[in-house]
């Protein structure tokens, strides 16, 4: 940390582990006390990793609309359900729904049933703006990162998303859980990024 004593501030480069993408530069008055500037570092880190986990989110949103239910995801269109099988056994077969903007998913989470382009554009464009925000080139150009600008980025693609989707998504879609903090992260490899204030 370097200081800067003309504004009493410390400049703080936080580091995780020797990945790039996980740094970032901020600035913190020199008389913060150690566990409240470590809280507000962990807050912010933490918040950099959800803006990640919503720009993905809302990028695939942008591309393939809404998730499926959870029971539909990663089957494809044409695999019967249970609410599908008939009295006498036979299978009813279901014309998939698919509005004139489909794009399969590969991945089958999403429906396919993107929104239309100028409503897409809007979502990419707003999450390439957050982006930019957690983008390891911040640091190579000496950016400071700014716990507002990240919290008014989530706001910027909560606006985006209500814009393209003025009667919501449903409540499994991973965009909605970022979003109203319902977010189960568990333990893979999302849930281990991100760190414990109250440690």
């Amino acid at each position: 940390a370097a200081r800067n004593s003309r504004f009493s501030m410390v400049l703080c480069h936080v580091k995780r582990g020797d990945d790039e993408a996980k740094q970032f530069l901020y600035e913190i008055p020199a008389a913060t006390p150690c566990a409240d500037m470590t809280r507000e570092l962990v807050d912010v880190h933490n918040l950099r990793l959800k803006v990640g986990r919503l720009t993905a989110a809302a990028d695939e949103l942008a591309r393939h609309g809404p998730m499926k239910p959870p029971e539909k995801q990663g089957l494809d269109d044409m695999t019967p359900m249970l609410e599908d099988l008939q009295e006498d056994g036979s299978v009813r077969r279901r014309e998939p729904e698919r509005g004139p903007t489909y794009c399969a998913d590969p991945t089958e989470r999403r429906t396919g049933n993107a929104p239309p382009p100028e409503m897409a554009e809007i979502i990419t464009r707003t999450s390439e703006d957050a982006k930019r925000l957690i983008a390891k080139e911040q640091v190579q150009m000496k950016q400071l990162t700014s716990r507002k600008a990240l919290a008014d980025a989530v706001d910027a693609i909560k606006g985006a998303v209500m814009i393209a989707y003025p009667m919501g998504l449903p409540p499994y879609d991973t965009v909605r859980q970022i979003l109203d903090e319902k977010e189960e992260i568990g333990g893979g490899a999302q849930g281990m990024e991100g760190l414990d204030p109250g440690h």
